[in-house]
């Protein structure tokens, strides 16, 4: 089984707080070395909404030698929005793709919770509610239907767009929330174990810095206690290393078998 991680370019989870605030091409071409020399990925998830951002972050991945999954992700847009997004997107992975062969197109991600419309909600946390709320699941239920059906119909539609300017592989990338805990990285380990004896192609761990999360010495003001980063971001601009990395660093394999990289 081969390691992989997320990265992010920048999202708009709300209007007001972006992911990534700053965007330093320099800092993304040594984060892609970090990612595959150091920890040992041979593949990364580049998602995010600017198409000039996935682009640079992609090609700085290819040229280490990463297979780039090629994620973009407009957060909050409406079914009619996406679909000339994704054209456009599509457009840029192929011309990508012409140089390596080495990319994956994700024709979006976790749509019911990021994609206006399939779900009753005016932005994905109000999504995320709209399914821990039995009366508000009854009446989207109601008023839209089955949202795996909205989910696959809409997929259905993007799926010839996209392949109509990309010619490599296409996929979705569905989610499923566990919980996140302070000894994450021997947790990891024991799935890694399972999904290599399951025969799973590539684990992709979420995810190698959350940007708008920055560590501070006082626990108080400390945000990355609530990042998924294997890496932590200082008030200096710089990362650390955090457990979960040195953890995923040191997974030997299955049982110890051999790891494809």
């Amino acid at each position: 089984m081969r390691k992989a991680i997320n990265y992010d370019v920048g999202v708009r989870t709300t209007p007001d707080r972006p992911s990534r605030p700053r965007f330093d091409p320099g800092q993304v071409r040594e984060e892609m070395r970090v990612i595959r020399r150091d920890l040992g990925c041979a593949a990364v998830r580049i998602f995010g909404e600017a198409l000039d951002r996935l682009t640079v972050a992609a090609e700085h991945a290819l040229a280490e030698g990463l297979e780039v999954w090629f994620s973009p992700d407009p957060h909050n847009s409406r079914p009619g929005e996406w679909l000339p997004y994704l054209s456009e997107c599509a457009k840029t992975a192929e011309r990508l793709r012409a140089g390596s062969d080495r990319v994956v197109f994700v024709a979006g991600r976790e749509l019911t919770f990021f994609m206006r419309g399939l779900v009753l909600g005016r932005d994905a946390f109000a999504r995320m509610r709209t399914f821990t709320s039995v009366p508000r699941l009854v009446a989207n239920l109601a008023l839209k239907g089955s949202f795996n059906r909205r989910l696959n119909g809409f997929l259905a539609r993007a799926a010839p767009v996209v392949r109509a300017e990309f010619g490599g592989r296409v996929t979705y990338a569905a989610g499923a929330a566990g919980p996140r805990r302070a000894r994450a990285g021997r947790r990891d380990h024991r799935l890694l174990d399972v999904f290599a004896e399951e025969g799973v192609d590539t684990a992709f761990l979420f995810t190698y810095a959350s940007y708008s999360y920055p560590h501070h010495s006082d626990p108080v003001h400390d945000l990355d206690l609530a990042a998924y980063g294997v890496v932590r971001c200082l008030p200096d601009g710089s990362r650390e290393p955090k457990e979960a990395f040195h953890a995923y660093v040191a997974w030997p394999g299955p049982r110890g078998g051999a790891l494809s990289r």
